[in-house]
């Protein structure tokens, strides 16, 4: 048997992480019942010691305070760093943030939290989270779930090309001698034909349409 603030193992019947667990109770003739996160599933644990009972009980107890603790509030002085302040000079004091072993297991703070973090990092000028202590794998400290999601932000944001970032009215292709198909990249069923010689002229009916300059322009 192991019960730790990360893991729940009684073997044979059980072993996962508390994350997993979303309640613990007793039947009348003093089973261990551990009601499972996302399914209704309940495994009874039977003939556990009074001592035993209660260590998982306290222990999952300490494992629910730890939870709230990282995930209320969420100032940045909660997770457990500060963002560089300007000192009495006007320079920016140092980020005093790292790697630590003792929280590896905290569970991951949610999408919207590891957002509001990095955006106010990156408002606060602090872009440079290469410069920082590299991060170690697996693991769930406050500063790893950071940087992390920081870095993920970073890759993701330069996998855009400014190709892509470029707005297009129309999609322009050659489809014989003289003759482009304009075609809306949104309503893929809004598609015109336009025609560069002579005499100029769009499918629809107009002389100086949007879509004869849009293929000009190509």
């Amino acid at each position: 048997m192991k019960i730790t603030l990360e893991v729940l193992s009684i073997p044979p019947f059980l072993s996962t992480t508390w994350e997993n667990v979303r309640s613990l109770s007793l039947t009348t003739t003093g089973e261990l019942r551990i009601h499972l996160v996302g399914n209704s599933k309940v495994v009874e644990v039977p003939s556990l010691n009074p001592e035993s009972v209660s260590l998982i009980f306290e222990t999952h107890a300490r494992y629910l305070d730890k939870k709230k603790s990282v995930s209320k509030d969420l100032p940045l002085g909660a997770i457990g760093f500060r963002l560089p302040m300007p000192s009495e000079g006007g320079v920016a004091e140092p980020f005093p943030m790292q790697h630590n072993p003792e929280q590896a297991g905290l569970p991951p703070l949610p999408p919207a939290v590891l957002k509001k973090v990095t955006s106010m990092a990156e408002a606060l000028g602090l872009s440079d989270f290469d410069a920082l202590p590299t991060t170690e794998p697996g693991c769930h400290c406050l500063f790893c779930q950071v940087v992390n999601a920081f870095r993920s932000k970073k890759v993701e944001e330069e996998d855009v090309s400014p190709e892509d970032l470029k707005f297009r009215d129309w999609e322009v292709s050659q489809i014989a001698d003289h003759l482009y198909s304009v075609q809306n990249p949104i309503d893929r069923e809004e598609q015109y034909r336009v025609f560069l010689g002579e005499p100029l002229g769009c499918t629809c009916g107009q002389k100086n349409c949007e879509h004869i300059r849009a293929v000009l322009k190509t």
